[in-house]
């Protein structure tokens, strides 16, 4: 809860000389917390949200916010070969190929070299920087979404099923990518269930469910930094079956497609009621109403 929560803001020279509780104030609703005291004869009277007798002691909230960078990193060969292997690909210290100003993620992507067996020309890892900043210091987040907007996807030749997961990404500049960010990756899930190839929708938002790894690296004062690979793959370092010329991959739109496609993430938190009241009484002072 905060200021812009308050449907009520009372406050009066004759307010009441005690705090009252909640349910004995039959004029106030349901409200939490009731009475804020803030001279010997001023009480504020904040209305938020309904609780009951079992709620916890905490008041909390949702923050959505879209990427503030995001682009892929990755290894573009040329058609005609010689690619590389799968081993060398997944394990290259830099790119050669950065894209943070189009429509488009490049999530997954394989590419095979369709001459020189075993080997491959195309590969992608994408970056997904999120604004987290304005979280309360003092809150605790209890649940994070982090949703992608399916824009293509393609496993053609023998199919090899990609799948694809949320992971921690260290790009060099929070504002552009650079190819030594291709090896920024990190291998530890950050949601328990990869969306799978045939579950990659093309029709609105894919959505992975932060685990207490992805949860913990939500930042409350900066960047929280994610990025989107293979993990069948790419992570568990396992080539894949190699057919010439085959091409499989899972595509999302990118921020700069605009409102509706953004890459998202959704944050739920609680905070301590007295931080909530804290807070609100500043904002009081600050506006002169106090």
């Amino acid at each position: 809860a905060s200021w812009e929560d308050a449907d009520i803001i009372y406050a009066s020279p004759t307010a009441w000389l005690t705090a009252k509780d909640i349910a004995s104030n039959s004029s106030a609703g349901a409200g939490y917390p009731s009475i804020i005291k803030v001279s010997t004869k001023n009480y504020f009277y904040v209305y938020g949200k309904q609780v009951s007798s079992t709620d916890t002691d905490t008041w909390g909230g949702n923050l959505a916010v879209t990427t503030s960078m995001d682009g892929t990193v990755g290894k573009r060969l040329t058609w005609t070969g010689p690619g590389e292997s799968w081993a060398n690909l997944i394990s290259a210290a830099t790119a050669n190929f950065v894209q943070d100003s189009q429509v488009d993620l490049s999530c997954v992507i394989s590419e095979n070299d369709a001459t020189h067996p075993n080997t491959w020309i195309n590969f992608d890892r994408s970056v997904l920087l999120f604004d987290t900043s304005s979280l309360p210091d003092s809150c605790t987040v209890t649940a994070a979404i982090l949703s992608l907007y399916g824009y293509l996807k393609n496993d053609d030749a023998v199919a090899i099923a990609p799948n694809i997961n949320v992971y921690a990404s260290n790009p060099a500049s929070n504002i552009k990518l650079a190819t030594g960010d291709f090896n920024s990756f990190g291998p530890t899930p950050f949601c328990d269930t990869p969306i799978t190839y045939a579950a990659w929708s093309l029709a609105g938002y894919n959505a992975f469910a932060l685990n207490a790894a992805g949860i913990a690296a939500i930042s409350k004062t900066e960047v929280s930094k994610f990025g989107a690979r293979n993990a069948n793959y790419d992570v568990a370092a396992t080539p894949p079956t190699w057919t010439a010329g085959g091409a499989h991959y899972l595509i999302a739109y990118a921020t700069e497609q605009g409102i509706g496609y953004k890459p998202k993430l959704v944050v739920t938190y609680t905070v301590p009621p007295v931080e909530v009241v804290s807070s609100l009484v500043a904002k009081l002072i600050a506006a002169g109403v106090i």
